[in-house]
């Protein structure tokens, strides 16, 4: 269950471009993704820098390993350098150290990770356990659990599950 916790469970890929679905396939990648990504309207920016962080710190051990000064040159066009660095490393550490199923949510001492606020909650539950219950806060992970339940119902229906 522990590793098993820790693997994402990417849903179908939609027409939405969305950065989570690129690294719903890993609940770290996704994590960080969400930590890097708070804050910055720019598209471009936001998945170059997080693919060039990952490119150079694919694993949560890479990045406890980072020296800040390298890490800032990469993550300098997000802006807020020292927060966001400390929420990666907070979430590497969690990936790494916690020894209970990871569970990811808001609530203090329980199973809140620095950094990672309502958006990084809400999509971990989106992207990585599949959880189209939630009732996210933001319009396009609102947009995108729209999506993908109509796009459950139609391959219900395909397979004969929705009759």
């Amino acid at each position: 269950k522990w590793a098993f916790s820790r693997k994402g469970g990417p849903p179908p890929p939609s027409d939405m471009q969305l950065l989570q679905e690129y690294y719903a396939h890993d609940a770290w990648q996704l994590l960080v993704a969400c930590v890097l990504m708070a804050r910055v309207s720019s598209w471009a920016v936001k998945h170059d820098t997080i693919a060039k962080f990952f490119q150079k710190y694919p694993t949560p051990t890479s990045a406890l390993a980072a020296k800040p000064d390298d890490a800032l040159s990469i993550l300098r066009p997000l802006g807020l350098f020292p927060n966001r660095f400390r929420s990666v490393i907070e979430v590497s550490t969690t990936i790494l150290t916690d020894v209970k199923e990871l569970d990811v949510g808001m609530e203090h001492g329980v199973n809140k990770i620095h950094g990672v606020g309502e958006f990084g909650v809400d999509s971990f539950h989106v992207f990585a356990r599949g959880d189209l219950e939630c009732a996210p806060a933001d319009k396009t992970l609102q947009a995108f659990v729209a999506w993908q339940k109509r796009h459950r119902e139609s391959s219900d229906k395909g397979t004969g599950k929705g009759k």
